[in-house]
């Protein structure tokens, strides 16, 4: 399909980039080890580009060149094979022809004709037409982009399934902070682990700092898993993150541990919902330590409202910007307390890490440097060269039961449409708090657990918004990244507050273009704060599914309902309002407030406790009915406290990876076998 010239607008060039950017980062993953998938990645990216180049403007074409050069050679962590570098090389500068129209179809690797030849970089990659209209106008969106080409089987699609013969000892659904820590023991301990994610890997470069480089608006947030959302007399459409390292990779890095009174009975909190955490503050503490170190954190105890630790800060925090200062003045002027926000940004340059350049592009943004300590960049890798196998581009769709375990999980190849079962010694459920109880009601679970009345109601996703002050001169004029200072003074009546970074990027790419340079510029002379407060665990808040319609990969479609309690917009207004006041006593000529919508916070749909009637899972979040099925993400937490909940899912996944890698029998060279298991596993198939 031929597009008319003049077509593409700089939208639809970032979008190209960005999702070839994710084939070179899915096909030839950060390691050393050496195999067919790694030595042929070229030929994926071969067909791809020169795809890509056919429907481009010829002007753009030297401009995609050079982005695939600069990508083939950007590893950070370990240097890919040679010899793959030099494919991408050579196949941009013999490549770059435009195919023949009857040529136009999409090629991937076909490893069945691999065969024998697997070490033969020469040889001619299988083809099969995926969808002759793969590049086509999306009319939703503001601009004429193209549908990213990992999302193009037809919906009416369905292979038979596809049964790996290899049992492995775990495996994890979703690569965020519940499945990549809860993954980090095992992997540890030698055994044989199958990471399952639905996205794929977030491209790194220049195009991240771009105007449609705000994760929001990029692939990764994608109607590709959306839902709809009912919201007081509201209803909205929502999208949902889907990538490597999952929402840590577009996370401010805010790595907080919950209060010791977060874990103790709250009955204002609670009400008639039964939540409880099935621990204390103690029993997680040695986790939170622990995970601050992997995350590397830097910060520094605060003079008041502190959790107590066993161990300092990995790292110290950088000095303060101006505009963060200014703030932190303001605060104390006004009696309160300012303090440091822990962040999982390094700060110094050491090992494969890259020192922070203090850019303003980082909360909602995929780090451009790698400086900011996503999973994706830091766990993960690591993981994988111990052992870890990863399938992104991969959704699971049901969990197979037999008697009292789960025997399987069938999967959706994302690029393929092509179904396969995977099997194991236990499950870890991380797909997030609204996609675990999503895939629970998929696979009619609910009904095998005592609580399963529970399983996807109490959602929490804290009551938040965002408070925005005008200054009549820029308070940040070098665009730093200002997300420093928090004011916890009113934490145990209402929550807290936090410094944030106006997304200049989000206002350039959702306002009409007559209208961004001037907010632009609004933008430029603001500064920002944060408000959490938490809300209520109730059980009409819940997410749901029907039957009456499926997605392309066969799910029921979801809907999330959810409204705050008349405390939880009492508790807001109280944080607002001190906001609104610190942000006058720092120069502001007047402030705007917004709630936030989002569900990044989301929380509580398939909950630990105590009591088996009211609690899907058990203190270890093994789940109630099926010996082998365990939850570790967000969807586990009880309460959501008033603070960012990243570390806290990062530290409760820990502890039940620890747990079940002590009690399990761990395979003697597993770690080996799980190195050689990567070539059992084809990344694209066309069969």
């Amino acid at each position: 399909m031929q597009v008319p010239e003049g077509h593409l607008d700089g939208a639809a060039t970032s979008l190209i980039r960005q999702t070839l950017a994710s084939v070179i980062y899915e096909y030839a993953p950060h390691d050393v080890r050496r195999n067919s998938e790694e030595l042929h990645a070229a030929l994926v990216l071969r067909s791809v580009l020169s795809y890509q180049l056919q429907i481009c403007l010829v002007q753009q074409r030297r401009r995609l060149q050079s982005m695939a050069g600069r990508f083939a050679a950007h590893d950070t962590l370990s240097n890919p094979s040679q010899l793959v570098v030099d494919h991408w090389k050579q196949f941009v500068s013999r490549r770059s022809v435009a195919m023949t129209p009857g040529d136009q179809q999409l090629r991937y690797i076909d490893r069945g004709r691999l065969g024998g030849r697997g070490d033969d970089p020469s040889m001619d990659a299988g083809q099969a037409t995926i969808r002759p209209d793969a590049h086509r106008v999306n009319a939703n969106l503001k601009h004429s982009v193209t549908e990213p080409v990992l999302r193009i089987f037809p919906r009416a699609m369905r292979t038979p399934s596809r049964s790996c013969s290899m049992i492995w000892d775990a495996i994890v659904i979703g690569s965020g902070f519940g499945g990549a820590l809860a993954a980090l023991p095992l992997v540890q301990s030698g055994q044989r682990v199958l990471m399952i994610e639905r996205g794929g890997w977030v491209g790194r470069g220049p195009d991240n700092w771009g105007a449609y480089g705000a994760g929001l608006i990029t692939p990764h947030y994608t109607a590709d898993a959306a839902f709809r959302v009912s919201a007081g007399r509201g209803e909205y459409r929502a999208s949902a993150w889907n990538c490597v390292g999952g929402q840590s990779v577009f996370y401010g890095g805010a790595s907080y541990r919950f209060r010791e009174s977060d874990f103790e009975h709250n009955a204002d909190v609670v009400g008639d919902s039964g939540a409880e955490w099935p621990f204390r503050y103690d029993d997680l503490e040695p986790y939170y330590a622990r995970a601050e170190n992997l995350l590397g954190v830097a910060g520094s105890p605060g003079p008041r409202f502190e959790p107590a630790r066993s161990t300092p800060f990995p790292q110290a925090p950088p000095p303060l910007t101006p505009s963060a200062r200014r703030i932190a003045e303001a605060a104390t002027r006004l009696k309160l307390t300012p303090s440091r926000i822990p962040l999982a940004i390094s700060y110094a340059a050491s090992g494969n890490r890259r020192a922070c350049i203090m850019c303003g592009s980082c909360d909602g943004y995929a780090c451009a440097s790698e400086s900011k300590n996503d999973l994706a960049t830091g766990v993960i890798p690591n993981l994988l060269r111990q052992g870890l196998t990863l399938r992104a581009n991969t959704v699971a769709v049901r969990l197979r039961v037999r008697s009292d375990r789960v025997t399987g999980v069938e999967c959706v190849n994302r690029v393929t449409g092509e179904r396969e079962l995977f099997r194991a010694e236990r499950v870890l459920l991380a797909a997030g708090t609204l996609a675990t109880p999503h895939l629970l009601m998929a696979s009619d679970l609910a009904k095998v657990n005592r609580a399963g009345h529970a399983v996807g109601r109490y959602l929490t996703r804290h009551r938040n918004a965002v408070i925005l002050g005008a200054f009549t001169r820029p308070p940040n004029p070098t665009a730093e990244f200002d997300k420093q200072i928090a004011i916890l003074d009113l934490y145990e009546s209402a929550g807290s507050i936090q410094q944030l970074t106006p997304p200049a990027g989000l206002v350039k790419a959702y306002l009409p273009p007559g209208l961004r340079a001037p907010a632009v510029r609004l933008t430029s002379h603001a500064l920002g704060l944060l408000v959490i407060a938490e809300d209520q665990p109730r059980a009409d808040n819940s997410v749901t599914v029907t039957w009456k319609s499926t997605d392309r990969y066969g799910l029921p479609a979801l809907r999330v309902n959810h409204t705050y309690s008349e405390r939880d917009e009492r508790l807001a207004k109280v944080l607002v309002g001190q906001a609104r006041a610190i942000l006058r006593e720092a120069g502001a000529v007047f402030t705007v407030a917004r709630p936030i919508q989002t569900f990044s916070h989301a929380l509580g749909t398939v909950r630990m406790g105590g009591d088996p009637e009211t609690a899907p899972l058990d203190a270890f979040g093994g789940y109630r009915g099926l010996e082998n099925l365990f939850v570790v993400d967000g969807s586990a937490l009880p309460r959501s406290a008033g603070l960012n909940p990243s570390l806290t899912i990062a530290a409760n996944a820990l502890r039940i990876g620890s747990h079940l890698a002590a009690i399990c029998d761990s395979h003697h060279g597993g770690a080996h076998q799980a190195r050689r298991s990567r070539h059992q596993l084809p990344t694209m198939s066309t069969r």
